[in-house]
């Protein structure tokens, strides 16, 4: 493509390519001899470039410029043209044409790569501070960016979810990173202090598809371990071209990484935080995986670990698993003896109210056989059993009756309130073992409670109804038997 351009304008011209940014490509050419052009050839030429860059081409003599001619911008192609016709007509030599070629995004997130090895050469002698920041600026309103390559003889294809790189017969298309998700995870278990200024996850630059140029390689697995450590140490921060790390486990780690050139090894840092972050429970696996980290590694450098540290994590884990299921079985058997306990004072209530009752009648009772028996024995005769004082001692003793049932009604309630308190307390003792779901299953609060009531309920009313009937009976007895005179 850029050869074909410059061939118009030389025999046998010499290319040089000056710099391959993310923004621009600049490129020389000079040749011996220059040839006549015209407007056709070089609106043919420039059709073969993406639409979104904007191309410029400068004419120059011993340095000094004669003239530009800009893609964008319409008759400026006459001008240059002219100056070319006439260093032609002069056999002028000494004559450089540059071209810069200013990139943009297209409306597919496409950007243009004219000279990969170059390109690759720049963020390979790049600072990581400069590298953070070229990537974060081309990804800053693009989830996904694809670099697409031209001048390359080969096929090219290759990229993580977030930069994909491919020539034009090479395109493909990848899952995109749940990023949110994990920001929001990281957010619950670590101390980013520059997650604004660099908003990556370690998915934005592991390799789906891996690249054969070995710089490119490192440049982008560098990255995959650094952001993997910062999402799995509990503090982190850059500041220029150094980042402080605090893991805090069965030690306290304080590192500060200042050698970005990582060994392949520690790309199980990446697979110790997919396997944190993707599923279960977050914090156990953090904790576990923090704890045997800073057991694992050398000298507290937070790059110098074990070969099978992701093993032993595994190993750790699961045996943390088998000793929490055995302290859940014995939770949930001491919940149930709570449970049976609770049933048991339950009961209780019931209970309390019944005794109440059963004496009440039993004074009642014994109170009117009495008065039978002490009128039979006296006077032999079962009539005018009631006199006077015994009739007003009757009435007194069913009031004092009534009196007990609505004492009894209101402790009863009472009661029924303080144990209802001391269940909803005992569910709350729980929260920091158990999670909601689990307490549910386990307590059914709003089903076993009220069941349990509803039947209790039941039974008390059962004994208001035997209570009032057997004072009605008694009352209406004094009242027929009564000597009111």
């Amino acid at each position: 493509m850029i050869r074909d351009l410059f061939a118009i304008f030389f025999e046998d011209s010499k290319i040089e390519f000056i710099k391959e940014t993310f923004n621009e490509c600049v490129v020389k050419a000079s040749g011996k001899k220059i040839l006549l052009i015209d407007s056709t050839d070089l609106e043919q030429k420039f059709s073969k470039f993406p639409k979104y860059d904007k191309l410029l081409i400068t004419l120059y003599k011993n340095d000094i410029s004669y003239g530009t001619l800009n893609n964008s911008v319409k008759d400026t192609s006459d001008d240059f043209i002219t100056s070319l016709t006439e260093f032609y007509e002069n056999k002028e030599g000494n004559i450089q044409i540059k071209l810069t070629i200013s990139k943009n995004f297209s409306d597919n997130s496409e950007i243009s790569i004219y000279n990969f090895d170059l390109f690759i050469k720049l963020i390979s002698e790049m600072t990581i501070e400069k590298k953070l920041i070229e990537f974060q600026n081309i990804k800053k309103e693009n989830d996904v960016v694809n670099f697409l390559i031209f001048n390359e003889i080969r096929e090219m294809k290759f990229g993580s979810k977030t930069f994909k790189f491919y020539t034009p017969e090479s395109k493909f298309e990848l899952a995109i990173i749940n990023r949110e998700d994990i920001i929001k995870k990281r957010n619950l278990i670590a101390n980013y202090v520059n997650s604004e200024k660099y908003d990556f996850v370690p998915e934005d630059f592991k390799w789906i598809v891996e690249p054969t140029n070995k710089k490119m390689c490192e440049v982008f697995n560098d990255f995959t371990i650094l952001f993997s450590i910062i999402y799995l140490s509990d503090y982190s921060r850059f500041y220029e071209d150094i980042i402080s790390i605090h893991l805090v486990g069965y030690k306290t780690i304080k590192h500060k990484i200042k050698d970005f050139r990582f060994s392949k090894d520690l790309l199980q840092y990446y697979e110790i935080y997919k396997w944190v972050y993707d599923s279960g429970n977050l914090s156990d696996k953090i904790g576990i995986a923090r704890n045997l980290i800073s057991l694992h590694i050398s000298s507290n450098d937070i790059t110098k670990i074990d070969d099978n540290i992701f093993t032993s994590i595994k190993a750790n884990f699961r045996l943390y698993l088998k000793e929490n299921t055995k302290n859940f079985i014995d939770l949930r058997n001491r919940i149930a003896d709570n449970l049976q306990s609770f049933h048991r004072k339950s009961s209780d209530l019931i209970v309390s109210f019944t005794d109440n009752f059963k004496k009440n009648l039993f004074g009642l009772t014994t109170f009117y056989i009495t008065v039978l028996i002490m009128t039979v024995i006296t006077g032999g005769k079962l009539n005018n059993i009631f006199t006077k004082d015994i009739t007003y001692i009757s009435l007194a003793i069913i009031i004092l009756s009534i009196i007990i049932l609505v004492y009894s009604l209101i402790e009863y309630k009472r009661k029924k309130i303080r144990f209802d308190n001391q269940f909803q307390e005992n569910i709350r003792s729980y929260k920091y073992l158990l999670t909601e779901k689990e307490i549910d299953e386990i307590f059914c609060p709003k089903i076993s409670l009220s069941e349990e009531f509803k039947d209790i309920d039941k039974e008390r009313n059962a004994f208001i109804a035997f209570w009032i009937s057997s004072l009605l009976v008694l009352l209406t007895l004094t009242l027929i038997l009564g000597n009111w005179k």
